[in-house]
């Protein structure tokens, strides 16, 4: 009996919550809600065309800064404004478009005793730049910019680049890697300067290429220093290469005139990699083998390495065959 009970009173409520759903008050209740709604958006509306006024923060931008100063003071990062407008305009700042900085060109402004000086009339007018024409600036903080700085010691360095270059199969570079400018200046303290003898690009990779490379890369920095400028024009000559042998002759070098030495072969294959433009001037003159008396004296294998005495810049890859050499150590009689 007790559940049947609760199943009855159960299904009462169930009823007479859905007897009320469908009654005309709850609909009246809708209605009424929608017009609260409504004039509360008319009123919203009304209101952003009276005036109002707000602080809004304005971004500080530096630029034109001499590497040659370090400033004294934390710079300023941002400008509060008080600005007054129609509310419209005013939400457009906060949830609308974001003003652009305000930027200060320290080239523009005016030296004294160590500090660039921003006055208020020169804030007020760059200020009043970046708003909209309707809107009345009331005031700003700071009213006044101080920038105080200390001179950095200066060196000039020369510049390094710091990279790995893979290039395709069959190409190699054909000459140094050039860096414009050379030279860089650095300013900071000058105990940490006097530890810096170069300096060097941020890293650079370089895949796969086979053609003549021309890049700006940035320099490293380091904490404490400015550099100017601070990127440099890298220049990586790249040229297929292709393959050449040569004939060059073994010399015997500091022979007393009493010996005679004899190398079996005379000569030694050099292969070599060599650019398509330098192919046809590469000649034996540009290679030598010579090997020291003082190598053979002694040597009872009667067997010496072979290596290269000279060689161009030019030449990659560069092998000899055979590496080895047999010689033969003649000694003449000597007559009175």
């Amino acid at each position: 009996m007790p559940q049947l009970e609760s199943d009855n009173l159960f299904k009462s409520v169930r009823r007479e919550s859905e007897t009320y759903l469908r009654n005309r008050r709850w609909k009246e209740v809708l209605v009424f809600l929608l017009f609260v709604l409504l004039a509360a958006a008319f009123w919203f509306l009304q209101n952003l065309q009276q005036n109002a006024e707000t602080e809004i923060a304005v971004p500080v931008r530096f630029k034109n800064v001499p590497a040659e100063i370090a400033f004294a003071d934390t710079l300023p990062e941002q400008i509060m404004i008080h600005v007054k407008d129609k509310g419209s305009v005013l939400l457009n700042y906060t949830l609308g478009r974001a003003l652009h900085p305000f930027e200060i060109d320290l080239k523009n402004l005016p030296v004294r005793k160590d500090a660039f000086i921003l006055e208020n009339n020169e804030i007020h007018d760059e200020l009043t730049k970046l708003l909209s024409v309707t809107t009345e600036l009331i005031g700003f903080t700071p009213p006044r910019i101080r920038l105080r700085y200390n001179r950095r010691k200066e060196k000039e360095l020369p510049v390094v680049f710091n990279g790995k270059v893979n290039l395709a199969p069959g190409f190699h570079p054909s000459g140094k890697t050039l860096v414009t400018p050379e030279t860089v200046k650095v300013y900071g303290n000058p105990s940490l300067l006097d530890s810096l003898q170069s300096i060097e690009t941020v890293f650079t990779e370089i895949n796969k290429t086979n053609k003549s490379i021309t890049r700006t890369v940035y320099l490293q920095k380091i904490k404490g220093i400015a550099v100017q400028p601070s990127a440099v024009t890298v220049t990586i000559p790249v040229e297929e290469f292709t393959d050449k042998t040569l004939e060059i002759p073994i010399l015997p070098i500091g022979v007393p005139s009493r010996y005679t030495v004899r190398f079996f072969p005379p000569t030694v294959k050099v292969i070599c990699s060599i650019s398509l433009s330098r192919f046809k001037d590469l000649n034996e003159g540009d290679f030598a083998i010579r090997i020291p008396f003082s190598e053979l004296t002694g040597n009872a294998a009667g067997i010496v390495s072979v290596r290269l005495s000279e060689e161009p810049e030019q030449a990659y890859s560069v092998s000899l065959s055979p590496d080895k050499v047999e010689f033969i150590l003649e000694q003449h009689s000597e007559h009175p």
